[in-house]
Order: structure tokens, then sequence, then C-alpha cells
């Protein structure tokens, strides 16, 4: 799996096995997923969060 990060000054992207996904999301900063609210139209921001993250990645782990 390939992870991008893209700021206003940084672009950063690293393949990570899949195993160690859940692992990243949970040190990615709060500030990251806020940024990412404000973003978001209406009714999707809420599903914008390390938790909803980590459980999608949870239930689509077989798949991956």
């Amino acid at each position: 799996m390939k992870v991008k990060i893209r700021t206003k000054g940084v672009h950063l992207s690293m393949p990570i096995p899949v195993s160690m996904v859940g692992f990243v999301i949970r040190f990615i900063p709060d500030r990251i997923f806020e940024d990412m609210k404000s973003r978001t139209p209406g009714p999707y921001c809420s599903l914008i969060s390390k938790d909803i993250i980590s459980l999608v990645l949870r239930e689509s782990l077989d798949l991956l």
C-alpha cells in the first residue's frame, strides 16, 4: 500500500506494508484530520476521524 501525504509545503509518498497501516494511522497528527474535515463537503465530514478510518481499514484488510 502506498500512503500519500500532501500539504501546502510537503508532498510525501511512501510504501507501507498493509499490516503496518493501522500503526501508521495512529501516529498521524489530529491536525491533519481536522484539515481534511474542513475541506470535506457537508455530511461526509463526520466520517473523517482516526477511529472511522481505522475501522474501514480493519474491515477491508483482507481485500488489500
